[in-house]
């Protein structure tokens, strides 16, 4: 009887250390969580929508800052599928139908057009992106040297004429000057409003 009970107890103390040991682990995993959410709250992010030539809505895109640049995460539809040139653009307008509101690429620097470009490339070139089979692009593309912060070390697209993000009817070849014959502009999205825009809504 007694090595029953002696058997009971120290079942009974497994029992209570295991719950103890629980009951730790699950204080010390909102620490985590809360180290996570304060690096997603001190980070700047914006949503901007693409329309198309007629003004159509035709998706979006979030923009990251990150430590080397911006990530570009896309979400659009109602395109062939195929490959499409992508390029920042130095105007924050999106004025359709041939969108040159948006002016040229995003070019601080003064460079050439283009990766495979000996005096490039622009700060606003950027890789193709591809439509898949539902004619819709998906991708994730990182935009280096760039920032959505006005006040920063590297190219700030909060300029005074604002700037967009645009997408061309054909691939960029990565090399002529300007656009890398990658076509009409199809799609546009305002990352920033010129500071004029921005001083008449107030």
């Amino acid at each position: 009887m007694k090595l029953l009970i002696l058997s009971l107890i120290a079942f009974t103390a497994m029992i209570f250390a295991a719950h103890l040991s629980a009951a730790q682990s699950s204080q010390s995993a909102p620490v985590n969580q809360s180290e996570d959410l304060s690096v997603k709250s001190n980070s700047t992010q914006r949503s901007v929508k693409f329309i198309d030539a007629n003004g159509k809505s035709v998706g979006h895109a979030t923009l990251r800052d990150e430590k080397r640049g911006v990530r570009i995460t896309l979400a659009l539809t109602d395109l062939k599928p195929g490959m499409y040139a992508m390029h920042i653009h130095e105007n924050g307008k999106c004025e359709g139908p041939k969108f040159e509101s948006a002016g040229g690429h995003f070019n601080p620097s003064g460079r050439k057009h283009g990766t495979l470009n000996p005096e490039g490339s622009h700060a606003g070139d950027l890789p193709n992106v591809e439509a898949n089979s539902r004619g819709m692009i998906t991708n994730d593309v990182n935009a280096p040297g760039l920032s959505l912060l006005k006040e920063t070390k590297m190219f700030s697209l909060a300029t005074k004429t604002g700037t967009s993000l645009m997408i061309h009817a054909h691939a960029d070849d990565m090399k002529s000057d300007p656009a890398g014959n990658s076509g009409d502009r199809v799609y546009c999205a305002v990352i920033n409003e010129p500071e004029s825009a921005k001083k008449t809504t107030k």
